[in-house]
């Protein structure tokens, strides 16, 4: 069992994908029209890394910290939250079991001088059969 992760995700962060853009008075429809497409995308990046489920369930079975490092795109940091959300609702039952306290401790948002986006998902706690 891993106890750290990481995968890219090929996609140009534009300020259409900013918190102020998806709040900005779109209807709920237009946010799950969103939600559901960064959900194939993210899915899709999962898959060519190689992540796939475990017959035993989930890969982290104690809590995690996620970081996503951002290409440098114009767009202050916070506005990049929906985004992250998305991403982190795509690790639950795969990934991670929930994205509750329990499980997720931490999330950290970062720029480096990359071309992709970097999700790296680090366990914080050994199990007690690791």
């Amino acid at each position: 069992m891993p106890n750290n992760l990481a995968f890219t995700i090929t996609h140009k962060f534009t300020k259409d994908d900013s918190l102020n853009e998806i709040y900005a008075g779109k209807h709920w429809r237009n946010r799950k029209a969103y939600a559901d497409s960064m959900h194939l995308i993210v899915k899709n990046a999962m898959k060519l890394a190689g992540i796939k489920a475990r017959d035993e369930g989930v890969l982290f079975l104690s809590p995690v910290n996620i970081t996503l490092t951002f290409p440098f795109d114009g767009v202050d940091i916070d506005n990049h939250t929906y985004f992250s959300k998305c991403v982190i609702d795509c690790l639950k039952g795969l990934v991670i079991k929930d994205d509750n306290p329990k499980w997720v401790h931490g999330i950290n948002q970062r720029f480096g001088k990359r071309e992709n986006i970097l999700v790296e998902v680090l366990e914080i706690e050994q199990r007690a059969d690791g």
